[in-house]
C-alpha cells in the first residue's frame, strides 16, 4: 500500500544522495551547476550526451513517480484537503489549538503567549527541523518571541534541545493540528525531489553533516515560518517548498 511504502521504504530513496554525492567527488567538484557545465562542455561527444540524456530520462521518471504518489496521498486525505483553509496573512491566528510544553509536559495554546507580559512583543513561529539557532539571536534583539513547534515525540524534542542548547519554547503538536491550520502537508515529491536529493549531495561534498533522524521523525512533513503580531493576526506566513527551504533571518526581521 502507499502507507506502508511512505513508512517503511520510502527512505530507501536516500541512497540517491550518495549516488550523486560520489559522482560530484570524482569530478572534484561540488554542485550540480559545476556537474551540468562539464556535461555542456562534453556533449558533443556520443557517449557523454547519451548517458546525460539517460540520466535526465531517469530523474523525470523518479519526479513523476512522487508526484504519483503524492497525488495518492492527496486522494486518501480528500475530504480533510478541501476542509482545511490554508492561513493567510491577516488571518487569526490558530492560537487555541492544544500543545504540550516539550520541557514541562504541561498542556498550552498560543493564546497564552499573546496574553502574557509579553503581549506587545511579535511571535515567531517555526519548524524545530534545520533551524539555525545561533540566528535566531537577532530575532531576540529585534524583541519578537520565538516559539519552536514540533509534530515529533517529547523524547525526541528533548534530546534536539540537549544537542542544540536552544533556549526557546518548543511546543508538542502530535496529531499536527497547528500544521492543518498553517497549510502544512506531508510531500513525498517535495521531499525526495531530485532537488532535494542534489542539495543534500553538495552539502556532503561540503563537508557539512546532514540532519540526523529523531525518534518519531516524519520526513514527509513540511515544515514553514510565520509571525504573529501583537493582536493575534498573521502578519508573516512562509510554507517551505524544500525540507530546506525557509526564509532568511533578515526577511523575519523585516516583518517585524
Amino acid at each position: 500500500s502507499i502507507q506502508d511504502f511512505i513508512s517503511n521504504h520510502i527512505g530507501k530513496l536516500g541512497a540517491a544522495i550518495g549516488l550523486y554525492a560520489e559522482t560530484l567527488n570524482r569530478l572534484s567538484i561540488k554542485s550540480r551547476l559545476q556537474l551540468q557545465n562539464i556535461w555542456k562542455e562534453n556533449y558533443r561527444h556520443l557517449a557523454v550526451r547519451e548517458a546525460v540524456d539517460e540520466l535526465l530520462q531517469v530523474e523525470d521518471t523518479w519526479q513523476a513517480f512522487l508526484q504519483n504518489v503524492d497525488d495518492k496521498i492527496d486522494c486518501s486525505h480528500g475530504s480533510e484537503l478541501k476542509e482545511s483553509k490554508s492561513t493567510i496573512v491577516g488571518s487569526v491566528a490558530p492560537l487555541k489549538v492544544p500543545l504540550i510544553s516539550a520541557r514541562t509536559s504541561s498542556q498550552v495554546n498560543l493564546a497564552e503567549f499573546m496574553e502574557s507580559a509579553e503581549l506587545q512583543r511579535n511571535q515567531v513561529l517555526c519548524q524545530y527541523r534545520n533551524i539555525i539557532t545561533s540566528g535566531l539571536a537577532k530575532l531576540d534583539a529585534a524583541d519578537a518571541k520565538v516559539i519552536l513547534i514540533t509534530f515529533g515525540s517529547q523524547s525526541g524534542a528533548l534530546q534536539w534541545l540537549k544537542e542544540t542548547k536552544a533556549d526557546y519554547p518548543l511546543l508538542l503538536d502530535s496529531d499536527r493540528k497547528t500544521y492543518e491550520a498553517f497549510g502544512l502537508k506531508q510531500s513525498v515529491a517535495k521531499v525526495w525531489s531530485i532537488t532535494t536529493m542534489t542539495y543534500y549531495a553538495e552539502q556532503k561534498c561540503l563537508g557539512r553533516s546532514l540532519h540526523k533522524m529523531v525518534k518519531d521523525d516524519d520526513p514527509n512533513q513540511m515544515g514553514g515560518d510565520f509571525i504573529i503580531g501583537p493582536n493575534g493576526n498573521m502578519t508573516f506566513v512562509y510554507c517551505s517548498k524544500t525540507p530546506p527551504d525557509r526564509p532568511n533571518i533578515a526577511t523575519l526581521l523585516s516583518y517585524l
